[in-house]
């Protein structure tokens, strides 16, 4: 067995990750505020993976809208707060060649992101 493969069966198998997994150990408020469809599952899950030790996690589950912090956000929302936490400006904008301004917390829907201070 390779050093990559067995250092990733040593990380899935610790207790630490298995607990990570397990979102019956949050309170029913806690999922409800990160909502009850799959991207708020999935940031939840990275939210407890991070708290467990894992240095990178990645979610899936887009979706034009879900119910954050008691309003509907948008992943541009999220973007923001990502940008905010590692010290880059979220609210840059970069010119396209035909003069339109490109905000880098921008979701799909083009909805302009603002950080979160609820998740920061």
């Amino acid at each position: 067995m390779g050093r990559f493969t067995e250092q990733a069966l040593t990380m899935l198998l610790s207790p630490s990750v298995k607990h990570a997994f397990d979102l019956s150990q949050e309170s029913e408020k806690t999922k409800e505020a990160y909502g009850r469809i799959r991207v708020g599952q999935s940031v939840l899950m990275a939210r407890r993976l991070v708290e467990a030790g894992c240095r990178f996690v990645s979610t899936s589950g887009y979706t034009h809208g879900a119910q954050v912090a008691e309003r509907m956000v948008t992943m541009g929302y999220l973007f923001a707060n990502l940008y905010k936490v590692m010290g880059i400006d979220w609210s840059k904008a970069y010119i396209n060649p035909g003069g339109r301004p490109l905000y880098i917390a921008n979701s799909i829907d083009d909805v302009k992101g603002q950080p979160l201070n609820e998740l920061v």
